[in-house]
């Protein structure tokens, strides 16, 4: 085992030196360098906790935020199509008061002429000469 020679502050020898007598009372043969490993692997242990603890924090940090993004998507899309059912809904209250009053034979005759004229328009099922 390699010797080491550190230099304590007069704060650190004093808790050292009440570590010591601590452990004299549990432990009859407890050493100066006894402590003074035991204190080194458990401030190992302890940055080694601190880093995992920061890690585990930007892991939940990184989901919590994904799953924000996701539900806030989630609640864009359902307001989509809020807005949507409700315009269809408008149209259809503002149609059935528009005809309301109105024959239905008529409306059909109205919604029939439109149609042709827009296949006419658009020059559809038109006959076309493939004899070139």
């Amino acid at each position: 085992m390699p010797r080491r020679i550190f230099v304590l502050s007069d704060q650190a020898h004093e808790m050292l030196e009440d570590l010591y007598r601590r452990g004299k009372k549990r432990k009859k043969n407890t050493t100066y360098s006894e402590l003074a490993n035991e204190a080194i692997k458990l401030l190992a242990l302890f940055d080694e906790k601190t880093n995992a603890e920061e890690l585990f924090e930007k892991i939940i940090a990184n989901r919590l935020e994904r799953f924000e993004n996701r539900i806030a998507g989630f609640i864009a899309s359902i307001g989509i199509d809020v807005d949507m059912i409700l315009h269809e809904i408008l149209e259809q209250r503002e149609a059935y008061e528009w005809n309301k009053n109105k024959d239905p034979k008529a409306i059909y005759d109205e919604l029939r002429m439109l149609g042709v004229q827009l296949f006419n328009k658009k020059r559809a099922f038109q006959q076309v000469d493939h004899a070139d």
